[in-house]
């Protein structure tokens, strides 16, 4: 897998525990949440694709978390932020009736690659069109 689909895919597993455990914060442990069908020698780039994922959900206004306790194993204090939590409460007319969160979650518990990509792809899309 390409490391953008890596980040698209992350990001989806991400978004799914943030809202199930919103308002509070919660500790991304990479060893949680990384693909378990990867070969060995594929881990520590994907632990590191899961840290940077974080870091870029941050710098982009989505999350906020806790760099002083944040390691490449585990990011801390990781909590949806006012632009992150709206922009998965949102229900674009275009889908089902149900939120990008709920349309989110469950494509993460089909566990179906493609089908979380796509809802991420989505909530960005989605989240360009609200700054613009």
């Amino acid at each position: 897998m390409k490391n953008i689909e890596l980040f698209d895919y992350y990001a989806g597993i991400i978004f799914s525990e943030l809202i199930d455990e919103f308002p509070l914060p919660k500790d991304i442990k990479a060893a949680d949440i990384v693909k378990n069908d990867i070969h060995v020698d594929e881990v520590n780039k994907h632990v590191a694709i899961v840290y940077y994922t974080c870091l870029w959900l941050k710098e982009n206004g989505f999350v906020n978390l806790d760099n002083s306790f944040s390691s490449q194993k585990m990011v801390s204090n990781v909590i949806l932020t006012a632009k992150g939590l709206e922009i998965l409460k949102q229900t674009p007319q275009s889908i089902d009736g149900k939120s990008l969160g709920d349309n989110l979650k469950a494509a993460v518990q089909t566990g179906k690659d493609e089908f979380i990509k796509q809802a991420v792809n989505k909530i960005f899309s989605l989240s360009l069109n609200l700054i613009s």
